[in-house]
């Protein structure tokens, strides 16, 4: 099972009537029927994941047969067409989603994925060799 990188918004309302608040994640106002505490997860699906896969599960996946990409040190905007699944045998990587924000690092032995869609930054500090597959 992959981790969640996603964050949830947790508005605390005390007073009578309850007021619109705005998340900063969903910037959309959010109303409460009533005063009390109401937690409101993120309304998007997260854009990337990451997980220590077992051996078995890298040879179920066929892996070792998906195409090897490198890359040296560097910094670059990309942007994910389809779905991609990598594995990293070497490197150390910061990937942040370009609308949240939000953060993933990763490097050597992590599955990784991206969503279809996700607009980021790579930031390849020790240079970069996984195999990858896309849809």
């Amino acid at each position: 099972m992959f981790v969640s990188i996603a964050t949830p918004c947790i508005f605390r309302t005390a007073g009578h009537p309850p007021q619109p608040k705005v998340c900063p994640t969903l910037r959309q106002k959010s109303k409460f029927s009533r005063a009390s505490e109401t937690l409101m997860v993120k309304a998007t699906t997260p854009q990337f994941s990451k997980k220590k896969p077992s051996d078995e599960e890298l040879k179920s996946m066929g892996v070792k047969q998906w195409p090897i990409w490198t890359c040296g040190k560097s910094v670059f905007d990309w942007h994910y067409s389809e779905k991609e699944t990598c594995y990293l045998l070497e490197g150390d990587v910061t990937v942040t989603d370009s609308k949240s924000g939000e953060k993933i690092s990763f490097g050597a032995g992590d599955l990784v994925e991206f969503a279809e869609g996700l607009g980021c930054v790579w930031d390849v500090r020790v240079p970069v060799k996984k195999h990858y597959k896309f849809g």
